[in-house]
């Protein structure tokens, strides 16, 4: 099987196409199998890309916490301390 390329907004918006077509009812029996089975993929890749994207939410958001922390720590070196003085 090909793969598809495809992108998250892409897959929305493929699915409220599908969504409508679905609310019409037009649809014979074969054509609104092949739907719910692209709307069932879609969905799945939709949900894989939003954790995909949680997880390097994540990762980004611990790296600057991090940062911070260091920023805000003192160096051990005496240089800037109060208490050297």
């Amino acid at each position: 099987m090909k793969e598809e390329k495809i992108d998250y907004r892409q897959a929305i918006e493929e699915l409220q196409f599908i969504v409508n077509e679905l609310e019409r009812g037009e649809l014979d029996l074969d054509a609104l199998l092949e739907k719910v089975k692209r709307a069932a993929f879609l969905c799945s890749f939709c949900k894989n890309r939003l954790r995909e994207v949680e997880k390097e939410l994540e990762t980004v958001f611990l790296e600057m916490e991090r940062e911070l922390r260091a920023e805000e720590t003192p160096s051990s070196d005496g240089g800037d301390s109060f208490c050297n003085a």
